[in-house]
Formats: structure tokens, C-alpha cells, sequence
């Protein structure tokens, strides 16, 4: 049985335009979506600066009472208590944390559509459902597909899962490990002294659990890949959070902002992390506000493209003529939106602008008298 499909769809001019037309809402949505999202990021905390200049470096040798209540950080040597394991497959072990994760090989719908413009405005469609076999952490319900016969999946055997210490301690203080956002995992290669005795049937291949018919070179369907990662047992950290006795617990910076959390190394490796993220986040946003302003704004031209398609060629160079118009739109106005967000979400910033907008209001208005007068 042929593991590609293709189907050939033609919409009329009309359905093109009708289409278009609803597109308009569409992009409207998504610049109002744009607008909101660039105005908040602008607006988020930086919580790296934050916790660089607001939070108190505690010992975690000794309990200090005059520090309960107070945001503060915390370097020492994290340990969390007990041994963690995989009831199925490992051994309890040094954990903090231990994740399963669990690959399938299945059969993979793949969806791809080519469109071409016909002369008077019509549309064709071409579109092509392929189907392979691939190493997968989620496999697809093949009920789903558009052709399932001859590409079922069976379901996936084992689930992944992930097993985490119940209590820690950074030094003398306790920690919520529940709570507590906690660093990266690790990759662990499982050798055979880590399996339990009892284990289903498989094998050890390159540090993983291998099950099924086939192998890692010659895989057959549904058979399974189990790896696990891990976070250590004790390592050194650093914890951000608020003192209560012998306790960290979260902190809310304003009262709304969350900070709990648990990094590798010294105070200052968990400042310059958040510092990281916060910048990585602040331009992704950005992105993606610019782009969604950009189709936007483009969605707002789809009845225009829809008539204009009776020319084909004439549809196109419209489109990449209108493309360029509005990605210069889409870009000052996203521009716009940034900097004043970021003016309004900034204290000092918006006392500055104020204090030159009314000292200009003030200057038009003196320049004015002073005509009158002179007249």
C-alpha cells in the first residue's frame, strides 16, 4: 500500500473572496493580540536584576531569626532526602528528580498543502498526507489519520513519568522541593547494576532500555526506547525565597511575582541565569508580536488579493508589493508600542517625558503671549 496520498481541491473566486473577507476578523484579532502582548513584555520584571538588588545573602550554616520574613538568597550544599527510583526499571538511586521518557517507533502523518492561482480567481490545492515510520515521544492516534489503513499505531506500552524527592534542605533550612522550581536535569545512561531484578524484558543498548521485536538498527513498530535524566541527590546551589524560621518559602515580588527557585551554582551564576532568560524571552516576545502585527495587518488585504488573483500574476506582485508596505508598518508600530510601554512601565522614564511635555506645552504657550503682546 502507497505510504503517500495526494488529494486536488479547486475553491472558486467566490469561496476566495467570502474566505477573505473573514480573514479580516482574523487579522484584526492578531494585531489587537500583538498590541497586548508587546505592551506586557515591555512590562514584565526582570527578576534577575530584582533578586540581584533586593534580596539579603543568608548563611546557610546558622539559622538568623532577624532575616524571617525577608527575601534573601542562599548558597550552600543542597541535599534532598531518601533515594528516588522507577518502580519498573531502577533501582531507587542519588535523586533529587528522575524522568522516564519514552520513545515509540510509529507510523507519522505528515501534512503538506502546495496552492496555485488559476486564471478568474480560482484556487487549486494540492495536498499530500505522507506517512513514515519515525522514533517518537508522542505518538499519533492513527484514527486520526486521513489514511489510517495499513498505518496503525499500536498503543504506546510504557508511559513516561517522572519521581521527585519529597523534602530538601540547603544547609539548615528546609525546602518545599515540591514547590520549588528546581534546575535542569541531567542525562543518566542506565547500566545493568542500576536495574531492578525483575525488570520487562528488554535490553541495555548505549546507556538506555530497548523493547520490542526489532532493534536500535533494524527498529519494528511499537517497539520502545525508555531513557531517564536526572537531578542529583546533594549538589552545590543556590535557593531564592523568603525566610520563615527554618524555612524558604516563596517570595512575591510586589505581591505578585513568584520567586522560588533553585539554582546550580553561586548567587551571582543564578543572577546572571535569570538575567539570561529574561533577555532571551523579552526579544522572542518581541518577535512574535512583530510577526503577528505584520500577518495582520497583511490579512487585512485578503479581498484585495482574492479580486486581484483573476490575473494571477497581477495577485502576486500585489501580494509581495503589500508584503513589504506592511512589514515596514508592522515594524513601526510595533516599534511605537515597545517604546511607550516601555516609557509607561518605567517611573522614571514617564516623569522625564512628562516633565519635557509640559515644558513644551509651557514654551508654545509663553511664545504665543509673547506675539500677543508684541501685536
Amino acid at each position: 500500500m502507497p505510504d503517500v496520498f495526494t488529494e486536488k481541491e479547486t475553491i472558486g473566486l467566490g469561496s476566495n473572496i467570502g474566505n477573505s473577507i473573514k480573514g479580516i476578523l482574523g487579522g484584526i484579532i492578531m494585531i489587537i493580540i500583538a498590541i497586548v502582548i508587546l505592551w506586557k513584555n515591555e512590562g514584565r520584571v526582570n527578576m534577575g536584576k530584582a533578586a540581584e538588588k533586593m534580596s539579603i545573602p543568608a548563611s546557610a550554616e546558622k539559622l538568623d531569626p532577624s532575616l524571617n520574613g525577608k527575601f534573601v538568597s542562599i548558597t550552600g550544599t543542597f541535599e534532598s532526602e531518601g533515594n528516588i527510583g522507577d518502580p519498573d526499571y531502577i533501582k531507587p538511586g542519588p535523586y533529587t528528580r528522575l524522568s522516564r521518557s519514552v520513545e515509540m517507533y510509529a507510523w507519522v502523518e505528515e501534512k503538506s498543502t502546495k496552492s496555485k492561482k488559476k486564471l478568474g480567481g480560482k484556487t487549486e490545492k494540492v495536498i499530500t498526507y505522507k506517512y513514515l515510520k519515525r522514533w517518537t515521544r508522542s505518538p499519533q492516534d492513527s484514527s486520526n489519520f486521513k489514511h489510517p489503513q495499513g498505518h496503525e499505531n499500536p498503543p504506546l506500552p510504557v508511559e513516561p513519568k517522572t519521581w521527585t524527592a519529597e523534602t530538601g534542605k540547603i544547609g539548615v533550612y528546609n525546602i518545599d522541593i515540591k514547590s520549588v522550581v528546581l534546575p535542569a536535569s541531567h542525562p543518566l545512561a542506565i547500566t545493568e547494576e542500576m536495574l531492578i531484578n525483575d525488570y520487562i524484558d528488554g535490553y541495555l543498548s548505549n546507556g538506555i532500555i530497548y523493547k520490542g521485536e526489532g532493534s536500535l538498527s533494524s527498529p519494528k513498530l511499537g517497539d520502545v526506547k525508555i531513557s531517564y535524566s536526572a537531578l542529583d541527590k546533594s549538589f552545590n546551589g543556590t535557593i531564592f525565597g523568603k525566610i520563615e524560621g527554618s524555612n524558604i518559602v516563596p517570595y512575591y515580588y510586589k505581591g505578585k511575582k513568584r520567586l522560588y527557585r533553585l539554582f546550580y551554582g553561586s548567587r551571582e551564576d543564578a543572577v546572571s541565569t535569570m538575567k539570561t532568560e529574561y533577555k532571551f524571552w523579552l526579544w522572542i516576545m518581541r518577535l512574535i508580536g512583530f510577526l503577528l502585527m505584520w500577518g495582520g495587518f497583511q490579512a487585512l488585504f485578503g479581498p484585495l488579493f482574492a479580486i486581484l488573483d483573476i490575473l494571477p500574476f497581477l495577485g502576486s506582485v500585489t501580494r509581495s508589493v503589500v508584503g513589504i508596505a506592511t512589514f515596514i508598518l508592522a515594524l513601526i508600530f510595533s516599534l511605537i508600542i515597545i517604546i511607550v510601554s516601555m516609557i509607561a512601565h518605567s517611573l522614571i522614564a514617564l516623569l522625564v517625558v512628562s516633565v519635557l511635555v509640559i515644558g513644551g506645552i509651557f514654551l508654545i504657550f509663553k511664545k504665543k503671549g509673547q506675539k500677543t503682546a508684541a501685536a
